[in-house]
């Protein structure tokens, strides 16, 4: 995310070193979803549109965003007020999943070039989870997604997957490739 500087070596993007002089426009690129997504006691609009005043606020890319991050039928077949439905102070109204995918949808709302789900699927229940990984794989040509994740699970549909220990890669490959028959992690060193 280029929050903290590398204690060693260098972080690149496309052969450009990142540096404070050009970390911002770096940011400005990503849509990162945090598995604890903060909220505001705000409206669902708000929350999707983030820091973006209300007059200046896109409602198609918001209604876009929604449903990309299959929020838009709960919002708008069941919120008494839809996209302007206050939630609560961080949307202590919605269940932990429906905040997920509010927060999904904010960090699509911007369109960012790489999108980085940081265990973002941890509190979706298994049938949502789907339906989002579809969604994602459907744009994924558009973007480049990162997968943070401790269920393998989560990143099946990944074009390439890192198994980390200790800071370490200990396996590199496609789903088949670091999972064993009964689904459990294999390790290669």
């Amino acid at each position: 995310l280029g929050m903290l500087p590398a204690s060693s070596g260098g972080i690149f993007i496309d052969g450009t070193e990142l540096s404070t002089t050009n970390a911002r426009s770096w940011q400005d690129q990503i849509g990162y979803v945090p598995q604890d997504v903060y909220l505001i006691d705000d409206s669902i609009e708000a929350n999707i549109a983030f820091g973006i005043p209300a007059g200046e606020r896109d409602i198609a890319r918001i209604r876009d965003a929604a449903q990309i991050a299959r929020i838009d039928n709960f919002v708008e077949t069941q919120l008494p007020y839809g996209y302007k439905t206050v939630i609560g102070d961080r949307g202590v109204r919605l269940s932990g999943g429906q905040r997920q995918r509010l927060g999904i949808a904010r960090a699509l709302y911007h369109e960012p070039s790489v999108l980085l789900l940081d265990e973002a699927t941890s509190n979706l229940d298994r049938e949502t989870e789907e339906s989002l990984q579809q969604a994602i794989e459907a744009i994924s040509g558009d973007l480049t997604v990162l997968v943070v994740a401790h269920r393998l699970l989560a990143t099946r549909s990944s074009d390439m997957i890192y198994v980390l220990d200790n800071g370490r890669i200990i396996n590199k490959g496609k789903y088949n490739d670091v999972v064993d028959e009964s689904g459990g992690l294999r390790t290669v060193i």
